[in-house]
């Protein structure tokens, strides 16, 4: 019996150390969603469990009033957790597996309601017998009280097990094996409990089940994060490639050739913002991160640039330029600047101007740009989602730069459009 013991603390001690280590690992992460909160609530409920096992244990057939009083708390505990951890599982698979709303109520009402009835069991086992009569010595007579309570909690991990196999399509065979791991382990414990009174549950089998659902939630983030850098790959040639439409260029090329036999002066620098235009949407390809807003800029100035030398004094550009010290994902103006000269022109009258208006400010915690323009504008009053076509125009273009400025630098982009009062669009990029 008391190599028996020795062996037992000695699986507890090291089961508690490596879910010590990952529950630290989780505080230090600061996962804000909800599926990773619950899953540090899992844990730290199988560290405690562990941990009361550890206790139970250690003061095993020891005698002395203070290791018999340890023994007790320490059993009360362990049946505790026992039911909370199935509760907290269940929690973790409701969100983990994005179940629907009216299946989520029956399912969160069942385990409420079998929780309650074993939490009330364990309570009564406080002050009658019924449950398991102490004989000394740290050793119990179970009763028909406690064969319930062990078969409630049987119920309670059942429930977690139909609703993963109910719901587990879609999920990878190694989250799905490591998940039925965590849930038969104690199922199967439960079931020896309800014959032989003290049964351990298999503390390593949980602690290594554990440690897989992490292993595979983390492959899981990281599988996310390459299709999320795919997708921002994906958006910047698309970006890129719209700016070189044959239209322009077709456009440009003209009214540099106009401009040699007027100013060769003037087309020679023409050619030179031509030219770092195109380079500028080259090296975009290159930009993983955020770049300097002033390289931005640059991009933005030189295409005006070459739109003034098309439409003249009909295209008036103003800069208010407050804040400059800050990054952003490249080709996030431009394509904007764009828009407002494309729609600007299409539905003006002949001989308006067009004016467009770049400010940059910092306000509260984002650094913002604003582009405006006094164009036609479309009803679209603060959207959160631009969309991809709206009004018989094209936003293509707008909605990307916003799927890139929320997944490369934490901000969004803010439409604001009234027909026939222009349009405003806000760039916020959070302060570092």
């Amino acid at each position: 019996m008391q190599e028996l013991i020795t062996v037992n603390r000695a699986i507890d001690e090291v089961c508690c150390l490596f879910i010590a280590v990952l529950i630290i690992h989780l505080v230090i992460r600061q996962t804000k969603d909800i599926t990773s909160r619950l899953f540090l609530l899992l844990s730290a409920a199988t560290f405690c469990m562990i941990f009361f096992d550890y206790l139970f244990w250690s003061t095993f057939l020891q005698e002395g009033h203070m290791e018999e009083a340890i023994n007790q708390i320490a059993s009360y505990f362990i049946n505790l957790f026992c039911i909370l951890v199935p509760l907290i599982l269940g929690a973790y698979l409701v969100f983990f597996l994005k179940i629907r709303l009216k299946t989520t109520k029956l399912f969160a009402g069942i385990m409420l309601l079998l929780f309650a009835m074993d939490l009330i069991l364990l309570l009564i086992s406080q002050f009658s017998p019924m449950f398991a009569e102490y004989t000394g010595l740290s050793v119990y007579q179970p009763g028909m009280v406690s064969r319930i309570f062990q078969l409630i909690k049987l119920l309670l991990l059942v429930m977690d097990f139909q609703m993963l196999l109910y719901h587990s399509t879609g999920m990878r065979k190694s989250e799905f094996l490591s998940i039925v791991g965590f849930v038969m382990i104690p199922m199967i414990a439960a079931v020896l409990q309800i014959s032989h009174f003290g049964a351990l549950i298999i503390d390593t089998g949980m602690a290594v089940t554990l440690f897989a659902i992490y292993f595979n939630a983390q492959l899981a983030q990281l599988q996310l994060v390459a299709e999320q850098k795919k997708e921002l790959e994906e958006k910047r040639i698309s970006i890129m490639l719209s700016q070189i439409q044959p239209h322009f260029l077709y456009n440009t090329l003209t009214s540099i050739q106009m401009l040699c036999s007027i100013d060769a002066e003037e087309a020679r620098n023409a050619l030179g913002d031509f030219s770092k235009f195109l380079r500028a949407n080259m090296d975009s390809l290159k930009s993983l991160e955020p770049i300097p807003f002033i390289r931005e800029l640059e991009h933005v100035t030189n295409y005006l640039h070459l739109e003034q030398l098309r439409f003249e004094d009909d295209l008036e550009v103003i800069y208010d330029l407050r804040a400059r010290d800050f990054f952003l994902p490249a080709l996030t103006i431009q394509p904007i600047v764009e828009n407002a000269v494309k729609y600007g022109f299409s539905k003006s009258d002949v001989g308006e101007v067009i004016t467009i208006r770049i400010s940059t400010y910092k306000e509260e915690n984002f650094y913002v740009v604003e582009i405006q323009d006094n164009g036609s504008g479309f009803d679209a009053a603060g959207i959160e989602e631009i969309p991809t076509h709206a009004d018989g125009r094209s936003h293509i273009g707008l909605s990307n730069v916003q799927s890139r400025v929320r997944q490369m630098s934490g901000g969004d982009v803010i439409l604001h459009s009234q027909s026939g009062m222009g349009t405003t669009v806000k760039i916020l990029i959070p302060c570092s």
